[in-house]
């Protein structure tokens, strides 16, 4: 069981607060446009979620869209959200997926990297290879070292939407951090853990390297090319040679 199984059905309803679909979107529409790659692409998403991504992309085109997560109820609504296209969807962990046909396109959004151990991340960079054409395009994001330990070092964050309050705590270790969710409205309230790994640019692109990919952009929280202390994500598309 995925610890994203108890809370699909909020993470589908309040989508906005856990990621921004709007930059993302305009970042890979823009990273689209700029290496050619059309509506005739065969593009997966690994952790596709409740499918927004690809509901997104198929609105606007794209006809041959793959999704790949290993939470059941995620895979579940992202079969609702997709419901009018023909998108694949597949409930399986990544590093067991094969693919008969390969992909112009990975992605790999909303800092689902950090859910990877160091050695379970390299086998990950190898398989996208493996399911990638030539030249094709691998783009992803991944929380920040710096973003995460300054998580560890707020220890709680609280936010309320509406009726609904989420409450994170987070215990930071040296290359990890725990983090401790509750989600409470007037009918219920959910818990649940994850742990996410904390990685350094460096080690991130030293992996990419070994796997063979070279980084042809990088850019941070979808929409700065520089760096600055109040960023979380840095987003990479690399090419496989």
């Amino acid at each position: 069981m995925s610890a994203y199984d108890n809370i699909a059905w909020y993470y589908k309803r309040f989508s906005n607060v856990f990621f921004s679909k709007k930059l993302i979107l305009r970042f890979l529409k823009n990273t689209f446009l700029e290496f050619g790659i059309s509506k005739r692409a065969r593009i997966l998403d690994i952790g596709c979620g409740t499918g927004s991504i690809l509901s997104s992309l198929a609105q606007i085109g794209f006809k041959k869209l793959y999704g790949i997560d290993i939470s059941k109820q995620m895979i579940k609504f992202a079969y609702i959200t997709n419901s009018s296209f023909n998108v694949r969807l597949y409930n399986k962990n990544f590093l067991d997926f094969a693919a008969r046909n390969k992909f112009d396109v990975v992605l790999s959004t909303m800092d689902v990297l950090n859910h990877v151990d160091k050695k379970g991340l390299l086998k990950y960079f190898e398989n996208v290879r493996r399911v990638l054409k030539s030249n094709g395009l691998f783009i992803f994001d991944i929380n920040l070292k710096e973003y995460l330990k300054n998580l560890g070092e707020r220890k709680k964050v609280i936010k309320r939407v509406d009726e609904t309050l989420f409450t994170w705590k987070f215990k930071a270790m040296r290359k990890k951090i725990s983090i401790n969710f509750s989600i409470a409205d007037a009918k219920a309230t959910v818990h649940d853990k994850i742990i996410e790994y904390i990685y350094s640019e460096r080690e991130i692109e030293k992996l990419l390297r070994k796997s063979k990919f070279v980084i042809v952009k990088r850019i941070y929280d979808y929409n700065s090319p520089s760096k600055t202390c109040f960023c979380t994500k840095v987003c990479y598309v690399c090419k496989k040679i």
